[in-house]
């Protein structure tokens, strides 16, 4: 019998969206909820990634432009591991934005 909203317990709907993510998504979720754990109200600026949707909206362009950016040597990749998925860090953008060059 498949469960409904109605006959979970408040665990298994917490869970469920975290447990049924990619383990990309797992990673970063875990990380922000021991760092909440451990007392810390806020990731560091450095350590806050964005995709390539969000590092283009922090910079107004699109994502090709962020590729460019990349590929040029303008902005450094992070690379999850044990995925090919690049990520941005905010700091970096957020210079880059302000003027402040190669990142």
């Amino acid at each position: 019998m498949k469960q409904t909203s109605e006959n979970r317990s408040p665990l298994e709907t917490l869970l469920g969206p975290f447990l049924s993510a990619p383990r990309a998504r797992q990673a970063v979720a875990a990380q922000a909820a021991l760092a909440c754990l451990a007392g810390d109200s806020a990731p560091a600026p450095d350590q806050i990634l964005l995709g390539p949707a969000g590092a283009a909206k922090v910079l107004s362009c699109s994502k090709m432009q962020i590729w460019r950016l990349v590929r040029a040597g303008t902005l450094k990749a992070v690379i999850l591991p044990g995925t090919k998925f690049r990520k941005y860090r905010r700091a970096d953008l957020e210079r880059l934005a302000a003027g402040g060059g190669a990142v």
